[in-house]
Parts: structure tokens; sequence; C-alpha cells
């Protein structure tokens, strides 16, 4: 009888050890945050042991992976991961919007996206959820955003800037919910073409900083309130610590807290860029640029934003021969015909450029003629 009173207890003593995480289960993977739709999940550990003296930093990629990222990965990998590595153990988190529901994007046919997209030796947390499970949500979810915003005249566009803000948000609970202690956190759209080695030189990590790739110099009053803020408050790249890149990247919840009712009038006809800017005040994170610059690539391997590009600070401050490597960068994705393009546009300015050096050493040289045969005319 003794024995049994000593083999009970033993065995309630093992199985609150248990229970209180004294003895960790090594098999339990992390599961998804939250998960308001299915959403598949792989796991991929590191196959390279990193100093556990680094301290944690992570590469948040999100977005439609099948629209360009088996060409912007690479580009990914060696502008923001490669240079992250020398001071951070990098890990990876992605998160996809697998298109399901549709046969074209951006006029090509869709190149199917995995995990495997993703090539890395670092820790991959990957997830995806189908589009038409993530439509099926929106529609039901009873939010401002997606029953009243109405910032863009064209429903597909409108549409698909939903769809972001809730990739966006789905990002932001993965970060906020992260068990590691993630010092630097870069969070960016899968479309994102990257000219420039990230830098964390300045980087302030503190939870009521966020930065953000450029701004713009024009300013208007876009809120209710008479703040002044940049117009332009470029969406898909997002730097800074766990909080403060989750922060900027919550506007679903955000505006789900908000008192729907009193919500300005104006508030519903922002763009996205302003949406965001919006999602900063009312977060009350002070907002910075860093010097990336970049394209959003697509599906046809034309880039966009390129020319907004080379009206930003960041640009301008670049020398002439890091613009002229930022614009060789996106040449080796681009389709044939954009290539052609490019190639006649560089050759165009290279020709003018030689034309005005023929013209100004002729002018030099007659110059110098005339000098020669005045100095002579004197003598």
């Amino acid at each position: 009888m003794k024995f049994n009173n000593i083999l009970c207890r033993l065995f309630i003593f093992f199985y609150l050890l248990c229970h209180t995480h004294a003895f960790p289960n090594i098999h339990t993977q992390s599961k998804p945050v939250n998960p308001k739709y299915p959403i598949e999940t792989v796991v991929k550990e590191a196959t390279t042991q990193a100093s556990p003296k680094k301290k944690k930093a992570l590469v948040a990629v999100f977005g439609v992976f099948s629209r360009s990222l088996r060409k912007t990965w690479p580009q990914i990998n060696r502008m923001i991961v490669k240079p992250l590595e020398k001071d951070y153990d990098v890990e990876i988190y992605g998160f996809n919007n697998q298109i399901d529901n549709i046969n074209t994007l951006d006029g090509k046919p869709i190149h199917k996206s995995s995990a495997d997209t993703i090539k890395t030796n670092h820790k991959l947390v990957y997830q995806e959820v189908k589009q038409s499970q993530l439509d099926k949500y929106i529609k039901k979810h009873n939010s401002w955003l997606t029953h009243s915003w109405n910032g863009y005249v064209e429903k597909r566009t409108r549409i698909n800037a939903v769809r972001q803000f809730y990739l966006e948000q789905q990002v932001a609970d993965y970060i906020s919910n992260a068990e590691e202690d993630y010092e630097i956190v870069v969070a960016l759209i899968a479309d994102l073409y990257p000219y420039v080695p990230i830098s964390i030189q300045g980087i302030d990590a503190r939870d009521d900083i966020i930065f953000t790739s450029w701004k713009e110099s024009r300013q208007e009053t876009i809120f209710s309130t008479s703040t002044a803020y940049e117009f332009w408050v470029t969406n898909g790249y997002y730097l800074g610590n766990k909080q403060s890149v989750a922060k900027i990247m919550s506007t679903v919840n955000l505006y789900d807290r908000l008192d729907k009712p009193t919500l300005a009038k104006k508030e519903k006809t922002l763009q996205y860029e302003q949406m965001v800017a919006k999602t900063i005040e009312n977060n009350k994170l002070e907002r910075r640029t860093t010097n990336m610059v970049f394209c959003k690539l697509r599906n046809h391997l034309s880039c966009t934003l390129i020319y907004r590009m080379t009206k930003t600070e960041a640009f301008r401050s670049m020398s002439w021969s890091q613009k002229f490597l930022a614009f060789i960068e996106q040449y080796h994705v681009l389709s044939m015909r954009h290539r052609a393009t490019f190639t006649a546009r560089i050759a165009a300015h290279f020709f003018l450029l030689i034309s005005i050096i023929i013209i100004i050493s002729r002018q030099a040289i007659k110059w110098f003629k005339y000098s020669s045969k005045t100095e002579r005319s004197a003598d």
C-alpha cells in the first residue's frame, strides 16, 4: 500500500514538473499565431551554426511570393541578409499569399511558390494562406477597413490594398508573439528589389522609433488634425525593433479599436501610404528614414517606383558611381524588351556625354589655336 502511494506521488510530481516546463518538450514546434484562416506552416532549421554571442535579427518577407520572389530573393539575400550576418544571427520568416483563384498576375502566367522559393542556410519559418481563404475571411470580418475604406477608385486596387493590410497584420502578430528576443527586425514585401546593401549604422532600436525607406520633399496635412505629415510614407520596407515594426504593421487591429462612427470622412479616402502614416501617428512612433533604395518588381519583370526613387533624399545623397551601380542592379531582372529599352537609354546618355566632351574638346582646340596665332601676331 505504501509503495502504491509513493508511486502515485512520484507520478503526480513528474506530471507537475512537465507542465511547469521544468522538462522542455524538444519535439514541439511553434504553431501559427491566432490563425483566423487555414495556414500552412513549414519550419526549417538552420544548416549553419551561428555564434551564441551574436544578437538575433529577423528578416520578415511577406506578400504574393508568386509575383517575383524567384527573382527578388537572391537580391534580398545579397543586400539584406548577408550584410546582417556580420553582426547578427539572422532568422527568416515568410508569409505568402498563395494565389489560387486567378490564372494570371500582371498579365503573365503565375509561377508556383513555396518554402523552397526562399533559399537560405538560416532558420526559416514559412507560412502561407490561400488567397481564396483570405478573401473569405476579409469579407466576413466586420472591419471599418473592409467596409468603409475607399482609398482607391479602382475596385481591384482597393481589394489588393486590403489584402496587404491583412498580410501585414499577420506578420505583426507573428513578430509580437515571437519568443526570440530580436534586436532588429527588417520587414519587406516580397516583390521589393533592393539596389543597395542595408546599413544598420545609426539605427536606433527603441520601441517608439520606426525606420522606412525614404521620404519625399512635399508635405500635406492629410489628417483631420493639423499635423503636417509627409504625403508618402513608403510601404513595404520597415526597420526597427520587434515592438516598433509590429506597431507599424498593425493597421487592421488599430482601426478595429477605433470608434467607427466618429472616423473622419477624410480618413475614408486616404491612400495606402497615408493609412500607414496614420498608423504611425496613432501609435506615437517617430518616423526616420534609411538609405535603402529599391524598386518593386512585377511578374512581367518590370520595375516600378524607379522614377520616384530618383527623387528621394537617399538617392540624391549617393555618388554618381553609386547611382550608376544602382541602375545596373535592375538590369539582371528585366525582360528582353525592358533590357533593350534600358540599354537604349544608357547608350543615349553615353553618346550625349561623348558628344558634349567632343564639342568641348573642339572648342578648346580652336581656342588654343586662336590664342597661339594671337601670340605670334603680337610678336
